[in-house]
C-alpha cells in the first residue's frame, strides 16, 4: 500500500477499478431480476396454451425461485459492502447467478418451444431476445 496521500500505484487503480465494475453490476441486479420476472410471466400466460400448464409452471417456478435467490445475494452484498480487496468472492458468486439464470432461460427456451406454432415460436424469440438485451445491461 502506498503512503497516504501517494497516488495510487498501477495495481491499486487497477484493483479499485475491478472493485468499482463489480459494484454496478451489483447496483444493476435489481433491474435485472425485476425485468426476469416481468418477462416469465408474459412468456407463461401467453405460452401456456401451447406448451401446457406444466412446461410453463415447473420453468416459471425456477425463473421465480432463481429471482429470489438473487435478490437475497444483492442484498447480501449490500450489507456486507466489500472492500476492493475482498471482491473475489462476490464475483464468482455473480458469474455462478449468471451462468445458472443462462441455464434456467436456455431449458425454458427448449421447453417452451412449440412445434409447428409459428406464433409461439415468434414470441418465444422476442422473450428470449429481451432477456438477453436486459442481461448485457445487467
Amino acid at each position: 500500500m502506498n503512503e497516504p496521500g501517494a497516488p495510487p500505484t498501477p495495481a491499486e487503480r487497477a484493483l479499485l477499478t475491478e472493485a468499482e465494475k463489480l459494484r454496478m453490476q451489483y447496483r444493476n441486479m435489481p433491474t435485472a431480476f425485476s425485468g426476469m420476472i416481468v418477462i416469465c410471466t408474459v412468456m407463461c400466460i401467453v405460452l401456456e396454451p401451447g406448451t401446457g400448464s406444466t412446461k410453463v409452471v415447473v420453468w416459471g417456478g425456477l425463473v421465480y425461485l432463481w429471482a429470489i435467490t438473487r435478490f437475497l445475494q444483492w442484498r447480501a452484498f449490500r450489507r456486507a459492502n466489500p472492500g476492493p480487496h475482498e471482491m473475489d468472492r462476490w464475483r464468482v458468486y455473480s458469474i455462478t447467478g449468471s451462468a445458472v439464470a443462462g441455464l434456467i432461460w436456455g431449458i425454458g427456451a427448449v421447453a417452451l418451444y412449440v412445434p409447428g406454432g409459428l406464433s409461439y415460436q415468434m414470441f418465444l424469440v422476442m422473450g428470449l431476445v429481451g432477456i438477453g438485451a436486459g442481461c448485457v445491461y445487467a
